[in-house]
């Protein structure tokens, strides 16, 4: 029997979950702008966010020469309950 792959080593995960302290109140803040335009249930849609945030910064893309780390945030998790919200009305 194989040993498990963790996606993100203990340094990587330290450095995610203190990145996602730094934008928590982002985060929030990005999930009510969504309801307020497209509805939805708020927990919902933060544990979505979460989800696309830890999607977002597992993949790496985020380069400091093009834009900010909270500029980087908000396009990823936006788009992705976007994304999410289309799906579901299809």
């Amino acid at each position: 029997m194989g040993t498990a792959v963790l996606p993100l080593s203990a340094l990587d995960l330290d450095g995610a979950t203190e990145s996602y302290y730094d934008v928590e109140k982002l985060i929030y803040k990005i999930c009510h702008d969504f309801q307020k335009r497209f509805g939805g249930d708020f927990d919902e849609l933060v544990a979505d966010a979460n989800s696309y945030y830890m999607k977002a910064y597992c993949a790496k893309t985020f380069d400091s020469t093009k834009s900010r780390f909270s500029t980087w945030v908000r396009n990823a998790v936006w788009r992705g309950l976007l994304d999410s919200h289309t799906r579901a009305r299809r």
